[in-house]
């Protein structure tokens, strides 16, 4: 396992899922999610990092349970992003005549 790559066990519906989540699947995730498109994106991701086994069942979890391919994915994204302790200051603007 490289160190991009996070496993996840998640319990969801009364069941537990096992995701593998690297820079690759994670950054499709993220490119393709908009103010528009959550839904279709957070369920791609989902079933691209389900370990193989789980499909169908995962796909009978999402489909009982609306709106839970967005909560489960956050989740998910919260945890394989890095807190790098980012602050960010406003730089004085300097108007020159």
């Amino acid at each position: 396992m490289s160190k991009n790559e996070q496993v996840f066990d998640i319990e969801a519906g009364g069941k537990e899922f096992k995701f593998t989540v690297n820079r690759d699947s994670y950054n499709k995730y993220v490119n393709a999610i908009s103010q528009k498109e959550k839904v279709a994106p957070s369920h791609n991701f989902l079933m691209m990092t389900v370990d193989q086994k789980q499909k169908a069942e995962l796909r009978e979890v999402l489909e009982q349970n609306p709106g839970s391919e967005v909560e489960i994915a956050g989740g998910i994204y919260e945890d394989y992003t890095p807190d790098i302790g980012l602050v960010v200051k406003k730089s004085s603007s300097v108007q020159s005549d």
